[in-house]
């Protein structure tokens, strides 16, 4: 059956000597395989779009047998790296990590689509790239279907104080102090880094910050998200974002 849908490029790996396997983010069918015959050749009928990051359209023979289907078009919709800032870039690939190993193969979700592109959109012109992708990282923990819980202890349910913010990975909440020796694996918040989970949480969008603020938090929402990969490698790009 032959099938169009956009994809975003998440990674790919060579096959043979002129062909690669594309992993992708469908809007429709959620990750899919693509075999891309010729793909590697200098004059493709493919072209770029099958780089990661880029926004394509796909067509395809959708197989009934395999995991893997055969790419018979495809072409570029958008793709930042053609406008975006070098050091921007960076930026794009824990996203596509993310969308790689946190989700199933041929498992729709339209809202983790739609974020990755808000994303790809975002770091075209964005002079705090940080931004965006600590966005990215709390929409899709929600999208995933993991709600952190900011507003009291996740065991005793006191509400917490100004003063100590505790964040367990494994829970995926606050903690108050007492509560934290018992379950341990937790993360010392500052005040700035939680205000913005709080003003997110009540609009869907993270007020301005300081970059040390966005890098700590994007790490802390990578651990997490790491914490609740069952079955799934670890993330490993995020390790590879500046420190400061």
């Amino acid at each position: 059956m032959i099938q169009r849908t956009e994809a975003i490029i998440l990674k790919t790996q060579n096959w043979s000597e002129s062909s690669r396997i594309i992993h992708a983010f469908t809007r429709k069918f959620g990750r899919m395989k693509f075999m891309a015959k010729g793909v590697r050749r200098t004059k493709s009928k493919f072209g770029a779009a099958f780089d990661p990051g880029t926004l394509s359209q796909v067509v395809f023979y959708r197989s009934i047998r395999s995991e893997i289907h055969t790419a018979s078009e495809a072409s570029v919709v958008f793709y930042p790296g053609q406008t975006c800032r070098t050091e921007n870039l960076c930026f794009l690939a824990p996203a596509l990590e993310v969308a790689y190993r946190a989700t199933d193969l041929e498992s729709p979700n339209l809202a983790l689509f739609n974020n990755l592109l808000v994303l790809l959109k975002a770091l075209e012109n964005s002079p705090g790239p940080q931004h965006p992708l600590a966005e990215f990282c709390l929409a899709s923990i929600n999208n995933l279907g993991y709600h952190p819980v900011l507003d009291r202890c996740l065991d005793c349910r006191k509400p917490i104080s100004e003063e100590q913010f505790l964040f367990s990975l494994s829970l995926g909440g606050l903690l108050c102090p007492g509560c934290c020796k018992k379950h341990g694996e937790s993360v010392a918040l500052t005040r700035p880094v939680l205000k913005g989970l709080d003003f997110w949480q009540q609009h869907d969008y993270l007020p301005p910050m300081e970059t040390a603020d966005s890098l700590f938090l994007i790490r802390l929402l990578a651990e997490f998200i790491n914490h609740h990969l069952s079955g799934h490698s670890r993330l490993v790009s995020f390790k590879y974002l500046p420190r400061d």
